[in-house]
């Protein structure tokens, strides 16, 4: 009985090691696991190939098309329909804000066609934001914003302003990518 316990415990310590002798020394598995590196935001950017575009609920069409449109030219990166198929989310936001009503009253708000005072009040944008985003962690790579001053002009001085802030948006976004040459 004694034998046969002692031969049992023999070849339960022999096994092992004899198994991994018998592999080739190249394949040995690695007891510790390495982990990749965690990459900058910048780092991160540069190596997404492709990107889903996403205008924020109740935000201008305006913002979103002039970085919809300078992505597209940039040719960096390759659009998505789905943010499941992409690297990075880029997302627009340029909520409206009610400005002053053209409407005292409800009845004239009504002879105008409206259905309340609220529906005449002349929408503006104050802000322009642009988040750009890890499509699977959800980490924010890049966030910026570009406050909208002096709307008291004309609807075509504020359509250029609006088209203004969002290049100058894009120009950021596009820079931490890839960073312009230094001047000389």
């Amino acid at each position: 009985m004694r034998r046969l316990v002692l031969l049992v415990l023999t070849l339960a310590l022999l096994l092992p090691f004899s198994a991994a002798v018998a592999q080739e020394p190249g394949s040995l598995p690695e007891q510790v696991e390495k982990k990749p590196m965690p990459l900058s935001p910048a780092a991160r950017l540069a190596a997404a190939k492709t990107v889903y575009l996403k205008n924020a609920e109740r935000s201008s069409d305006l913002p979103f098309n002039v970085i919809q449109g300078a992505i597209e030219s940039w040719a960096k990166y390759t659009i998505v329909d789905s943010p499941d198929k992409a690297d990075i989310v880029v997302e627009v936001k340029a909520p409206f804000v009610s400005g002053l009503s053209m409407y005292n009253d409800p009845e004239e708000a009504k002879k105008a066609g409206h259905k309340d005072t609220d529906e005449g009040r002349q929408l503006e944008i104050n802000e322009i934001a642009l988040r750009v985003y890890d499509a699977r962690s959800k980490l924010v790579l890049f966030a910026g914003a570009d406050q909208m001053r002096g709307f008291a002009a004309r609807q075509k001085t504020k359509t250029d302003k609006i088209v203004a802030a969002a290049q100058r948006l894009f120009t950021r976004f596009h820079d931490l990518v890839e960073p312009p040459p230094p001047a000389k």
